[in-house]
């Protein structure tokens, strides 16, 4: 629960700083196809990265590491729940961020969002993990590629 609360505060953070640098309107809706093109193509590229990798391995196959590390006294279970929290908060941010993109009040894209994310971790799999990965940034590119077209120059003549 500390780290989701302490996720939930920094991307509150984050979401009035990109509304005070005009990059979200009042509604909370991206402005710049190209911004929303690049938060898709980082969140695409952190499913091929290492920890993504570590994280979701943790995440959605939780009780050997759990058994592995287990502790009676309040103390170590408390370090136990929090390091499994920040596992699973390593497994899912760069999607999450993605909110930022579609426009952070919009319940289509958090059911979509939330539902890759709860088959990535059921399955657990990197190849999934790379497949998803591959769409996110192919939706980034063709946000940057819109981007590019509309700001295309437009020739005389």
């Amino acid at each position: 629960m500390i780290v989701w609360l302490g996720f939930a505060l920094a991307a509150t953070a984050l979401q009035e700083a990109l509304l005070r640098l005009a990059l979200l309107d009042p509604a909370l809706v991206a402005v710049s196809t190209l911004f929303s093109g690049a938060i898709f193509l980082g969140a695409g590229a952190y499913q091929f990265s290492s920890l993504k990798h570590a994280c979701l391995t943790l995440c959605g196959r939780p009780f050997p590491y759990l058994l592995a590390n287990w502790r009676s006294e309040a103390k170590g279970v408390f370090r136990l729940g929090l390091a499994q929290g920040l596992y699973c908060l390593g497994c899912c941010w760069a999607i999450m961020l993605v909110m930022f993109a579609v426009g952070v009040m919009n319940v289509a894209w958090m059911a979509v969002l939330g539902v890759v994310m709860g088959v990535e971790k059921l399955f657990a799999a990197p190849r999934l993990a790379r497949a998803i990965g591959v769409v996110l940034m192919g939706i980034g590119a063709l946000f940057v590629a819109s981007s590019v077209v509309e700001h295309w120059p437009a020739r005389a003549g």
